[in-house]
């Protein structure tokens, strides 16, 4: 159960107490995909031990029984867990729209003490240290993200597909954010633009900060499209491509091929890792029977059609 920090201190404040140089990191969820966060820190915790992580979760509807099953995995690793709860009449009422797709963008309210945070959807799994990914420079940018090759399909004025990011894996300057009432920039937006808004939230934060996100390394969110398609000339080279391929850093399960659904055939390379987490994760043993009954019966990655300068053998199969 999760116990209340001293009188006249927050979560926040007794986490960064306990740590030296806290690294900061955010899940969003609800009930119904609580399990993918279990899995997703099941994998953060195996490469990162240093105990200096700081785990946020926004949620909805999760309670201290939630908790409690992501409090085991501090058996193994410890780190310090901070739930936030979203007020979603609150969140409507600012962006006049609830969408759960939408409620990372209530972070910067939600976490006000914290100057940096990385933000992680919940449909991946490390497979390398976070803080790698926390020590890069943002050379004045105001968030990090990894190129999407999907921007050259949003026709909307203001989006460039040379410089169009995935919303999946992120680093915040929440500071900086903070500084420039960046919130209040994504409600007048999405508010103007939420009719013509494909990929919603992904969509919003390229028009707001095209060009203050900076582009980092492929290898820190290798979805789906990065292994399957060329990568968009002047957006990422065939070598980098490659080494994010070999290396990867983050890896995430993005459109419909996902590693867990029965009807669909599994198109990540790296799906294996997918199954190989959730099975140490404290998620119910009936999931991870039909985790398994998924892998064996379309768990069989399916090449891409399209002839690439990578294949199987680029895929790494052993790991430290």
């Amino acid at each position: 159960m999760l116990q209340p920090p001293p009188e006249g201190t927050t979560l926040i404040d007794q986490a960064m107490q306990n740590k030296s140089t806290p690294i900061h990191v955010a899940f969003v969820s609800n009930r119904k995909y609580f399990h993918f966060v279990l899995i997703a820190v099941t994998s953060l915790l195996h490469y990162h031990r240093n105990g200096n992580l700081v785990i946020h979760l926004i949620h909805t509807d999760l309670n201290e029984e939630d908790f409690s099953r992501l409090l085991l995995l501090q058996e193994k690793t410890p780190f310090d867990f901070i739930p936030h709860q979203l007020d979603v009449k609150k969140f409507a009422h600012d962006f006049g729209n609830s969408t759960p797709i939408l409620w990372r963008l209530a972070i910067p309210e939600l976490i006000p003490d914290v100057e940096r945070l990385i933000y992680l959807d919940c449909d991946l799994v490390l497979c390398d240290d976070i803080e790698k990914l926390w020590s890069i420079d943002l050379q004045g940018k105001i968030m990090g993200a990894i190129g999407d090759r999907v921007g050259r399909k949003v026709d909307i004025p203001g989006i460039d597909p040379l410089r169009y990011f995935n919303s999946g894996v992120m680093i915040w300057d929440l500071q900086k954010m903070r500084e420039e009432k960046t919130m209040e920039k994504w409600q007048e937006v999405f508010r103007r633009h939420n009719s013509c808004l494909p990929m919603p939230d992904q969509t919003l934060l390229n028009l707001v900060h095209l060009d203050d996100c900076l582009l980092l390394p492929q290898n820190w969110n290798l979805h789906n499209s990065i292994y399957r398609n060329p990568p968009l000339e002047g957006m990422y080279s065939v070598e980098e491509t490659i080494e994010a391929i070999r290396h990867p850093g983050i890896v995430h399960f993005t459109g419909h091929h996902k590693p867990w659904l029965l009807c669909k055939f599994t198109h990540h390379p790296y799906a294996f890792l997918f199954w190989h987490f959730a099975l140490q994760a404290p998620i119910s043993w009936k999931l991870k029977a039909k985790l398994l009954l998924k892998r064996l019966i379309t768990g069989r990655m399916h090449e891409p059609k399209v002839r690439l300068a990578w294949g199987k053998g680029d895929i790494k199969r052993k790991w430290d």
